[in-house]
């Protein structure tokens, strides 16, 4: 938010204060502030020009990670995501060999939830400790 728009926020609170009371000011202001925002989609926005697009990509999995892989999952872990690959950990080889045959659903329920289509490529599952973090 540009110091335009803080003070116009300021002018706006003095005004309500001056009407209303300091009390009921504060309340009344509710009404003048931006709606709040996730903050990785603020941090997303700001390192948009000097993050590499794989990190902000890994910013945004790891930030929904329980919406894509809901939270009965412990057994499974975000490792990396690199030119359209992401790799998941699996803590077990017994999951490991059941989810081989499920990558492509998981790479569709991951560009779902991100909303792009052509974000991920591929998923590969890797077992606990060999995958590479960045």
């Amino acid at each position: 938010m540009g110091k335009i728009k803080v003070r116009e926020l300021q002018d706006r609170y003095r005004l309500l204060r001056d009407w209303y009371g300091r009390d009921a000011a504060r309340t009344e202001m509710a009404a003048h502030v931006p709606p709040a925002q996730a903050l990785s989609d603020v941090l997303v926005g700001i390192c948009a020009d000097f993050v590499d697009p794989d990190i902000q990509v890994r910013m945004e999995l790891e930030a929904r990670w329980n919406e894509i892989a809901g939270k009965g999952m412990p057994w499974l872990r975000l490792s990396s995501f690199s030119c359209g690959v992401l790799l998941l950990e699996v803590k077990h080889p017994a999951m490991l060999r059941e989810l081989s045959g499920c990558a492509e659903i998981w790479r569709d329920r991951v560009n779902q939830v991100l909303e792009r289509p052509d974000l991920c490529c591929e998923v590969r599952f890797v077992p606990a400790g060999r995958g590479t973090r960045p």
